[in-house]
């Protein structure tokens, strides 16, 4: 996505307003998301989004730049920042990227009756 940036090597106590400030130089930043693990503790990386393409392209000046005492790392992110999925939109959609077992009579795993005897050694 042109307007978000991924930002890794974040001190763990930098938290959503010091990153918005830290950026907000380069261009205005429409949402941060620091990437927290289940207790709510930074990963130590996360995005920043920018109003527009340019902001966040200016914004890989900042690579190396020093916030909260570490130097962090930008770079242009693959995709825009999305939240998590609630239980019942996951819900929704299981099942429907694989095919299950199938019903019995499908071709299935294994070698079957015929595949006996067939296989090393023999």
């Amino acid at each position: 996505c042109p307007t978000t940036v991924y930002v890794k090597n974040l001190a763990f106590n930098v938290d959503d307003e010091s990153l918005t400030k830290h950026f907000e130089s380069c261009g205005e930043v429409t949402q941060v998301l620091i990437v927290k693990t289940a207790d709510g503790r930074s990963r130590g990386f996360g995005f920043v989004e920018f109003k527009d393409s340019e902001g966040a392209q200016s914004s890989m000046i900042l690579n190396d730049s020093v916030l909260c005492g570490r130097e962090i790392v930008v770079s242009k992110s693959s995709r825009p920042i999305t939240q998590k999925k609630s239980k019942d939109e996951d819900e929704e959609g299981k099942g429907s990227k694989f095919k299950g077992k199938g019903e019995k009579g499908d071709k299935g795993k294994g070698k079957g009756k015929e595949g006996k005897d067939k296989g090393k050694g023999k």
